[in-house]
């Protein structure tokens, strides 16, 4: 019980010490940048991947997207790519790791 806390314990402070250095949802880009981002990645990966979804998906899955990708980029990395494109680029690579997650599990349940 007490190693369970413990990780659960340094998670949280590597997720609120990665938080303070993120300071928004998308690195770099603000609250209102990351919903046009995270609306623009999911769009782009939802015509890569073939799916037809609406504008609040695109939007969700454009910024969950970025934020499981930078994520990833940091834990492997150290560091992420900055600035508008960069977390357009980010946000669409997310997405489409998302959309291929939930078409896996779709197929899977079949």
């Amino acid at each position: 019980m007490g190693v369970h806390f413990f990780v659960r314990r340094q998670v949280i402070v590597w997720l609120t010490a990665r938080t303070q250095h993120w300071g928004s949802i998308i690195v770099g880009v603000g609250f209102i940048g990351s919903i046009i981002v995270g609306a623009l990645a999911g769009w782009l990966a939802e015509r890569f991947m073939k799916r037809d979804h609406g504008l609040v998906m695109n939007i969700i899955l454009g910024v969950a997207g970025a934020v499981v990708f930078n994520f990833i980029l940091t834990t492997i990395l150290g560091s992420t790519l900055g600035g508008w494109i960069g977390q357009t680029f980010v946000g669409f690579v997310g997405a489409c790791l998302l959309i291929a997650l939930g078409n896996m599990i779709r197929d899977r349940n079949s």
